[in-house]
């Protein structure tokens, strides 16, 4: 979505977090399975597990494609601030480095997307990118918004059924054991 200008347009903070919430999903999702035999009592081995498979699933992504489902569906991209392609120093900086710095003080490194000119987390001020609508971008903006959060809500929906049959799983049961 470019302007006449070809200025570019930066996705908002609503973009971002939606875009964030559908790729955490899509990783839930697709762990279910290892999750299961991993064992229920093992909770930390299992929030390292999504954890490692969530840092795997967005360094190859956004190294490959420069993008994540969840940004694709959103019809965003993230690039470089200087080059067209990135390095794997870069794409490792933002998503896993900066992204823990950005999480540290109560996500404020995330947040401050909210009052940037152009739109910048903290991990991306750190690796030098940005994130911008892609050119090939059809679908309008209340369309990609209103689809991510029908696919956030099928999967978190389906992974909780799953959840539910294969582990008995219950909130009452998760909020007993914090």
């Amino acid at each position: 979505m470019n302007t006449a200008n070809s200025k570019k347009q930066y996705p908002g903070f609503l973009n971002r977090l939606l875009a964030y919430f559908l790729d955490n999903s899509i990783v839930v999702f697709i762990t279910l399975p290892f999750i299961y035999h991993i064992g229920e009592d093992k909770l930390f081995e299992r929030q390292v597990f999504i954890y490692l498979a969530s840092l795997y699933y967005n360094v190859f992504l956004v190294y490959k494609y420069q993008t994540t489902i969840g940004k694709f569906v959103l019809g965003t991209k993230i690039q470089p601030e200087r080059n067209l392609k990135f390095t794997l120093w870069q794409v490792v900086l933002r998503e896993i480095i900066g992204k823990f710095v950005s999480s540290v003080i109560f996500y404020f490194g995330f947040l401050i997307v909210i009052f940037d000119k152009k739109n910048q987390a903290l991990h991306d001020k750190l690796a030098k990118t940005i994130v911008v609508y892609s050119k090939n971008s059809k679908t309008s903006e209340l369309k990609q918004v209103l689809i991510s959060i029908f696919l956030i809500v099928l999967l978190s929906t389906i992974s909780y059924l799953i959840m539910k049959e294969i582990f008995d799983f219950n909130f009452e049961n998760a909020k007993s054991a914090f």
